[in-house]
C-alpha cells in the first residue's frame, strides 16, 4: 500500500505545484555532512520513524472514514505528500550516513577563465 501511495505522492506532487525532492545541505564538507547524517539517523531509528509513521496511518485512516467531501481528502493527500516528503529525507539522510568516503584525487583546480585571451 504504501508503494501505492509513494506513486500517487508523486502525481500529487506534480499537480499541486509541490517541491519533489529535499535537497542535502551544500555549505557542509562531505564529512561534516556524514557526521550530520549520522546524528540523523540515530534520531529517525530511535524516535522519529515510528511517528511519523502513525500520522501517516491516522492521516489514511481519517481519509478513509472522515472526511466529508473531495477537497477534505485532497487536503489530507497533501499532508500524506509532506509526511512521505520528510520519510524521503530521512532516507537519503541514512543513505548519506551509511556511505564511504570517496577517493578523489587531489588535483589543481583549473582556473574558470583565463586572463588576456
Amino acid at each position: 500500500m504504501e508503494q501505492a501511495f509513494k506513486n500517487s505522492a508523486a502525481l500529487l506532487r506534480e499537480k499541486l505545484g509541490s517541491i519533489e525532492k529535499l535537497e542535502p545541505d551544500k555549505l557542509l564538507s562531505p564529512r561534516e555532512a556524514r557526521a550530520k547524517a549520522a546524528t540523523i539517523e540515530t534520531f529517525y531509528r530511535n524516535y522519529f520513524k515510528g511517528e511519523l509513521q502513525r500520522f501517516i496511518n491516522e492521516q489514511l485512516l481519517f481519509m478513509g472514514t472522515q472526511t466529508k467531501n473531495a477537497s477534505q481528502f485532497l487536503f489530507g493527500r497533501g499532508t500524506i505528500n509532506g509526511f512521505l516528503l520528510i520519510k524521503d529525507w530521512f532516507k537519503k539522510q541514512i543513505a548519506l550516513a551509511q556511505s564511504k568516503p570517496s577517493k578523489k584525487l587531489k588535483t589543481k583546480p583549473e582556473a574558470p577563465f583565463a586572463l588576456g585571451e
